[in-house]
C-alpha cells in the first residue's frame, strides 16, 4: 500500500496488472478533500454569536430606547431632511428598520403555527452557517454599506415622529416572537429569507441579523442628524 501510495505520488499511473493507480490515488484524494469541506461546514447553529438569550431581548429595547433618546427631539422637517440627494433621510431610515422587522411576521406565525414549508436549500448542511454569517458581517455598523433588496426597501417617504413609536412596537413584536419561538425550541429551524428564497438561516441568526440591522442605521441616523 505505501508503495503503491508513493508511485502513485510519483507519476506512475498503472501496476504491472494494468491497474490505474495514480487514477484511485487522485479519487481517494479527492473525496477526503469534499470530506473535509462538508465537515469545516457541517451546520452548527450560531449560538446568539457575542449574545446570550436573555441580552438580545433587552437589547431590542435598548435599541428602542437609544432611538428615541438621540433622535426623537427633532422635528418634522428635519427628520424628512436628506443628507444629500440620493441619500435618506433619518426617518425613511427608521421606515426601513420597521419594514425590514415586519416582513418576517408571516415566516415567524408560520413556524409557530407548524405551517412553514422549508424549501429544499435550508437542507444543504453547510449553507445556513455560511450564509448566517455572511449577512450578519455584511449589516454590522462597521461594514461597508451594501444596496437594499427590493422587499426591504422603505414604504414610505415622509413621515412624522410616530415612527419612534412604529420601532419600539416593531422591536416589541419581535421580543415576543423571539420568546414564543424559543419556547418552542424553533430557535435553531432554518428558514429562508423573506427576500429570496435563494437565502437561508437559522431563526437565532434572523434575530440577530435584525438587531445589528438597527445598531447599523442607528449609527447612520445620528451621522446624518450631525452633518444636516
Amino acid at each position: 500500500m505505501i508503495s503503491v501510495y508513493f508511485l502513485a505520488r510519483q507519476g506512475e499511473f498503472c501496476s504491472d496488472n494494468g491497474t490505474n493507480y495514480r487514477e484511485k490515488f487522485n479519487a481517494a484524494v479527492a473525496k477526503n478533500k469534499r470530506k473535509q469541506v462538508l465537515d469545516n461546514f457541517k451546520y452548527k447553529p450560531i449560538q446568539f454569536m457575542e449574545y446570550s438569550t436573555v441580552e438580545i431581548t433587552q437589547a431590542f429595547k435598548n435599541l428602542s430606547n437609544q432611538y428615541r433618546e438621540e433622535l426623537s427631539m427633532l422635528d418634522t422637517e428635519f427628520l424628512n431632511k436628506k443628507p444629500n440627494e440620493n441619500g435618506w433621510c433619518i426617518g425613511v431610515i427608521i421606515n426601513h428598520i420597521v419594514t425590514t422587522n415586519n416582513i418576517y411576521d408571516e415566516v415567524f406565525n408560520q413556524v409557530i403555527e407548524g405551517k412553514y414549508k422549508a424549501g429544499f436549500i435550508t437542507k444543504i448542511p453547510f449553507l445556513p452557517k455560511w450564509i448566517g454569517k455572511m449577512i450578519v458581517d455584511a449589516v454590522k455598523p462597521d461594514s461597508k454599506k451594501i444596496k437594499t433588496q427590493a422587499a426591504f426597501q422603505p414604504t414610505k417617504t415622509i413621515l412624522d415622529k410616530t415612527i419612534f413609536d412604529d420601532l419600539a412596537r416593531s422591536n416589541d413584536k419581535l421580543i415576543q416572537y423571539f420568546q414564543t419561538l424559543s419556547s418552542k425550541n424553533s430557535l435553531n429551524k432554518v428558514i429562508t429569507s423573506p427576500a429570496s428564497d435563494k437565502i437561508c438561516y437559522t431563526i437565532s441568526d434572523a434575530f440577530i441579523i435584525m438587531l445589528e440591522h438597527e445598531k447599523k442605521h442607528l449609527q447612520q441616523a445620528i451621522e446624518v442628524k450631525n452633518i444636516i
